[in-house]
């Protein structure tokens, strides 16, 4: 299915190393990175999936954070947000300007190609419009280029042009004015060749606005940009929440695994009664089996249930 496609890895973020995954929901604890640390106090972690879609302004993404930014914030998603190869400040774009000594990227988060950037340096990805009319651009690091690649040529396969796209090396192409839209804390970026999005009023969830063609180059692919939004909100790599998190779902497994061991017991105490205490280490295995048979039939993913970041 689908739902499978793209890639399962890990990041580091804040000393921990972090599941990640195009089929994870997010969410977990947010915590604060330790002293020592790159952004040492900031805290990260916590962003949902429900969370994910900014808009068309650099900065924008960060839940609970309307005005678009991404100076001094903490990275509820745990990825940094993009370093543009720009020097210059785009109208409607936030904290998008060179430091004071004039570098062509922007300081606070490093370089594009920094090597220690959470899922590594930054990439792009083109995908072309079998219309011959569009080229979208995808950019975000590496492992979210290379798992997003996967997805949207599974999803979006009848729309494009050629199915070999690869992730290379951000170059400075695209630009922060070809951006339409924004995810997961200003980490991911789609862009439209030619496209103005200063003038953008694309939405902050997955359905286009009515009105939205006026602002894009004429013969724009309106069917493999909403494709391409859809999957990237849909199957943008996120970290697994840690166990404890997810209430509803540890709480079923519990109850399953509680009714059975009960059943267990109750094995166990009748033949305690009826034949006699030699044979009660049956009944406990009996027992344990039973709960085991019951998590793995209700579908539950057992190294969910000891897994912790480390």
């Amino acid at each position: 299915s689908n739902k499978s496609v793209g890639l399962t890895t890990t990041i580091a973020v804040g000393g921990l190393s972090l599941h990640v995954s195009p089929s994870s929901r997010g969410g977990g604890r947010s915590i604060a990175i330790p002293y020592g640390m790159p952004f040492a106090g900031r805290m990260a972690g916590g962003g949902t999936r429900a969370q994910i879609y900014g808009t068309s302004q650099y900065g924008s993404g960060y839940p609970g954070n309307s005005t678009p930014s991404v100076s001094g914030r903490g990275f509820p998603f745990n990825y940094y947000p993009i370093s543009y190869i720009t020097n210059k400040s785009f109208a409607g774009h936030g904290n998008l300007s060179g430091d004071s000594s004039n570098s062509p990227f922007t300081n606070e988060y490093g370089r594009p190609d920094n090597t220690s950037r959470p899922g590594g340096v930054l990439s792009t990805a083109t995908f072309n419009s079998k219309s011959g009319n569009s080229l979208f651009q995808l950019l975000a690091d590496e492992s979210t280029v290379l798992s997003l690649i996967l997805s949207i040529q599974t999803s979006c396969a009848s729309l494009l042009s050629n199915l070999t796209s690869t992730a290379v090396p951000y170059d400075g192409k695209p630009g922060p004015e070809e951006a339409v839209q924004y995810y997961r804390g200003s980490s991911i970026a789609l862009a439209l060749d030619k496209y103005s999005s200063s003038l953008s009023t694309f939405s902050t969830n997955s359905s286009l606005p009515a009105g939205t063609s006026t602002f894009s180059p004429a013969g724009t692919d309106f069917e493999l940009l909403e494709c391409l939004n859809t999957t990237i909100g849909r199957r943008a790599p996120l970290v697994q929440a840690e166990v404890g998190m997810d209430e509803i779902r540890i709480e079923l497994y519990v109850f399953f695994f509680a009714l059975t061991f009960g059943v267990g017991i109750a094995i166990m105490l009748r033949f305690l009664v009826e034949v006699g205490p030699k044979l009660w280490f049956v009944a406990t295995i009996a027992s344990v089996t039973l709960g085991t048979l019951s998590l793995y039939i209700s579908g539950v993913d057992l190294s969910s249930l000891f897994y912790q970041p480390h």
